[in-house]
């Protein structure tokens, strides 16, 4: 019988910069918005498109 990973929940705690195209100038305007792990960018819903 083979254990469960906690691979992804691992990911999601990662920092956001750690995120693919993004780099220190994005990490400073993400940090403004209170997004500093994967998890809040995909839980953050901007207000307006």
């Amino acid at each position: 019988m083979q254990e469960k990973s906690n691979h992804s929940k691992d990911t999601l705690q990662d920092s956001a910069q750690f995120v693919k195209g993004v780099g220190p100038r994005r990490i400073e305007m993400l940090n403004k918005l209170g997004i500093s792990t994967t998890e809040d960018l995909l839980y953050y819903f901007p207000r307006r498109y």
